[in-house]
């Protein structure tokens, strides 16, 4: 046979399934890439406040100022990614997220390292993106499957994240964990470049976008997560908590009549606020809510001295370890569940299961079985069935023109839980007890299993089964 002739019989139909193919994996290394990075500093967050002199409080400013430009620059990427290339914005958003890793490479004070991780925050959008471009990109049937790989790749990257933190920082520096956090998202965004096509998340319209909107967002937004992050030292009924909440209040109202009344609004309120979407955004800010503040909870029990275990970042990965590798699999698993039976199905039995380790590790937290049980439970694989059911949920119930948009901010939802998780937590965490321990895990079970209730309640059609191959 002839080289014309075999190339000859290579279908449209093969070519295609190949083209998709290479975009599904590089769409994954991208995930990947942000998955690996984003939780690659909370380990080593004790040894950085002992290197940097600073007090607990000050260190946790690394992990608000990520989560904050996250919550405040997903939404809005989202919207940039569907006007402008979803292709196109997620290998500048990759750059960028590169940027913020070089920042913390060269950052020898508190205040530059947190700049560095506000550059990364905005790599926030590297998910919502991928996922739309992943219904661009396959067969609506392959959707749900498709978005398990990626959510599985955030299993497997922090996996891989707390095998390599541990030893970098405690045999080298954590200066080298930043180095990684700058090359890797570059080679991610030259996958994403070389392989995804250019017709693969084309812009969807030419209007004009709604720059006004968008600053009234930020102008919303960041005092009201500002309010929150002085909440663990100030207490809420300070000045410091209550005028920054008042204010971003305020500016919400301002925004949302902006939006209404915008030729070209920045988000469409009316799919965004409708029956189908808003209950996965309440779930979406639960999931969080347990996914950063109980990891920072846990890496706090597990290396402080006197009422916890006094462990070694290293020993503290490791304890890790096992829920991370799970992960894959859920999530992987919540996509074919998705698929055969409904995305409600894997975010209901995910978020029950992160309610069973969080109520599990409450009850008898001073024993490491029971703690490496609730990390499984919760952050292995509760997490990843949770998260793939939500992520499939938001794509089933909004249009594809829509989809970056939604996935943003059903993403900036789940930041803003987390932040708020992070912060309440820390007063339990810094009452140095194990009651404030047992509070500490008891919330977010608590949080998370009325967050369900009310899913449940409202939104009884949500998660309509996706005929599946064949």
């Amino acid at each position: 046979m002839s080289v014309s002739e075999g190339a000859a019989t290579t279908g449209p139909g093969e070519a295609t399934a190949q083209r998709g193919t290479g975009t599904i994996a590089a769409l994954t290394l991208a995930v990947l890439a942000f998955s690996f990075l984003q939780m690659l500093v909370v380990p080593a967050m004790p040894v950085i406040q002992a290197d940097l002199g600073v007090s607990a409080s000050d260190i946790t400013w690394l992990q608000s100022a990520f989560l904050l430009t996250t919550a405040v620059g997903t939404p809005i990427l989202g919207v940039v990614g569907d006007h402008f290339g979803r292709r196109r914005v997620l290998v500048a958003v990759l750059c960028v997220f590169a940027a913020g890793g070089a920042i913390g490479v060269f950052a020898t004070s508190l205040p530059w390292l947190i700049v560095g991780r506000a550059v990364q925050g905005l790599g926030g959008a590297v998910f919502p993106l991928c996922v739309a471009l992943v219904r661009d990109a396959v067969p609506a049937r392959q959707v749900s499957s498709s978005v398990g790989l990626l959510t599985a790749m955030f299993g497997a990257g922090a996996a891989v994240s707390l095998v390599v933190t541990g030893p970098l920082v405690d045999h080298v520096s954590w200066h080298a964990i930043f180095a990684l956090a700058a090359v890797i998202p570059l080679v991610a965004a030259a996958m994403v470049w070389r392989y995804v096509p250019g017709h693969v998340g084309r812009p969807v319209g030419r209007r004009r976008l709604d720059w006004p909107g968008g600053v009234l967002l930020v102008l919303a937004m960041v005092p009201i997560l500002l309010g929150i992050s002085s909440s663990s030292t100030d207490g809420w009924s300070s000045v410091r908590v209550l005028v920054p909440l008042a204010v971003g209040a305020v500016m919400t109202a301002v925004w949302v009549m902006w939006e209404r009344n915008a030729p070209t609004p920045l988000m469409d309120l009316r799919l965004l606020a409708g029956r189908p979407v808003w209950p996965l955004h309440v779930g979406a800010a639960a999931v969080g809510f347990g996914m950063y503040g109980g990891v920072y909870v846990i890496a706090q029990l597990l290396q402080s001295e006197g009422v916890g275990f006094g462990l070694s970042v290293t020993t503290t990965s490791l304890l890790m370890l096992p829920a991370m590798v799970l992960g894959f699999p859920a999530a992987t698993l919540a996509g074919v569940l998705g698929s055969w039976f409904g995305s409600r199905l894997p975010l209901v039995v995910g978020m029950l299961a992160m309610v069973a380790g969080y109520a599990l590790m409450a009850s008898v937290a001073e024993q490491v079985w029971s703690v490496i049980v609730g990390i499984v439970l919760t952050q292995g694989i509760g997490l990843n069935l949770a998260f793939t059911g939500l992520a499939n949920l938001v794509v089933e119930a909004t249009p594809i023109t829509q989809s970056a948009e939604a996935m943003g901010v059903n993403a900036s939802a789940r930041t803003m839980g987390g932040s708020v998780g992070s912060q309440v937590l820390g007063v339990f965490v810094a009452a140095g007890t194990v009651t404030g321990f047992a509070w500490a895990f008891a919330l977010p079970g608590a949080a998370l299993l009325l967050t369900l209730l009310v899913m449940w309640a409202v939104g009884p059609a949500l998660g309509k089964r996706v005929p599946r191959d064949g």
